[in-house]
């Protein structure tokens, strides 16, 4: 239990740059990273959303196992053509 409430207060407390790194937008120090998740008209691109969650989640969950590239590896020749294909499908 205790393991669990400091992961989630890690998270709470990470998400706090990543709140500011949105509300400084184009401009700020992550620009190139909210730029690519961004349409020109300041609306939020769901499919890159999409994309960067799905591929940020993959990299933390398979984190902590032993065989962490090997996951990687799976990763990348499994999940990146799922990703191409449920993005075609659903953001089109």
């Amino acid at each position: 239990m205790q393991e669990a409430a400091k992961l989630f207060a890690g998270i709470f407390v990470n998400i706090i740059a990543v709140i500011a790194m949105r509300k400084a937008g184009a401009n700020g120090s992550c620009g190139a990273i909210v730029a690519g998740i961004t349409r020109p008209d300041g609306s939020p691109d769901l499919a890159m959303y999409f994309r960067a969650t799905g591929l940020l989640s993959s990299f933390v969950d398979s984190a902590p196992t032993p065989s962490f590239f090997s996951c990687l590896a799976w990763c990348f020749s499994i999940l990146i053509p799922l990703f191409i294909i449920m993005t075609f499908f659903w953001f089109r």
